[in-house]
């Protein structure tokens, strides 16, 4: 949104789109768009599913949850029907959207090659911003909280306290974290603390047993097992290739 608002109404939710903010729509969501004032500029953006294999090349290597489950929502592959992104306060974010609209008047022999950088850049900077994302429907807002816990609080988190700060009852919040993620609590924990291990060994030059003590793991042994079955190498090997 450029300037002023608009008001939509996507799979039934009402949404007030205000200026700055990016609503991003799946294939099969059913909008509804309600006639805005004449001083309401909106640039709508229509991105084919085959433009995405050369945006997520931009993401870096480290897979987490979290990433993966706003990656597979964007893509189509979760049918959350929209992701609402508040963020007019973020800097970077807005710096690249004005990129992205000087593209379109702007005339260049590798438009297309650098629309797909600069939206990379632009995907990289919103999965920094969940915690301005709405989702569609309120079991993929539970997930999201779920995930952002998880990335805050991998080292000591657990599915009891998660439970207690939603409100939620442990078993049903289970039941719901299989459902959305094909995954369980905690194998969702243990992912995310062994992508953090293996950042640090790329990334550092910590000593591998110090840095299973900062993901989380004090057994060494249990570390270096879980390890080598998610990299097919163990710590040591995977930081010898880097």
């Amino acid at each position: 949104m450029c300037r002023g608002s608009t008001s939509h109404k996507v799979n039934g939710t009402r949404i007030t789109l205000k200026q700055g903010e990016l609503l991003m729509l799946s294939q099969n969501a059913k909008q509804e768009i309600e006639p805005a004032g004449k001083n309401d500029i909106a640039v709508n953006f229509i991105v084919r599913p085959d433009f995405f294999s050369g945006v997520l090349s931009f993401l870096g290597n480290e897979e987490t949850p979290l990433r993966r489950f706003i990656l597979s929502c964007i893509t189509g592959e979760r049918g959350a029907g929209y992701l609402y992104f508040k963020v007019a306060d973020v800097l970077p974010v807005q710096n690249l959207v004005e990129n992205l609209l000087w593209l379109l008047i702007r005339h260049t022999s590798n438009k297309r090659g650098i629309y797909q950088l600069t939206m990379g850049l632009l995907f990289v900077e919103l999965l920094e911003c969940t915690d301005t994302l709405e989702f569609s429907y309120e079991a993929e807002n539970v997930i999201m909280k779920v995930l952002r816990y998880i990335e805050e609080n991998y080292r000591r988190g657990s599915l009891n306290e998660i439970s207690s700060i939603l409100h939620y009852e442990r078993t049903a919040l289970s039941r719901l974290i299989r459902k959305k993620t094909g995954r369980n609590f905690t194998e969702l924990l243990q992912e995310k603390r062994l992508s953090q291990a293996a950042w640090f060994l790329l990334n550092t030059d910590e000593r591998i047993d110090d840095i299973a003590e900062l993901v989380g793991y004090a057994n060494m042994t249990h570390f270096h097992r879980l390890f080598t079955e998610c990299y097919g190498k163990s710590p040591k090997h995977y930081r010898d290739c880097r």
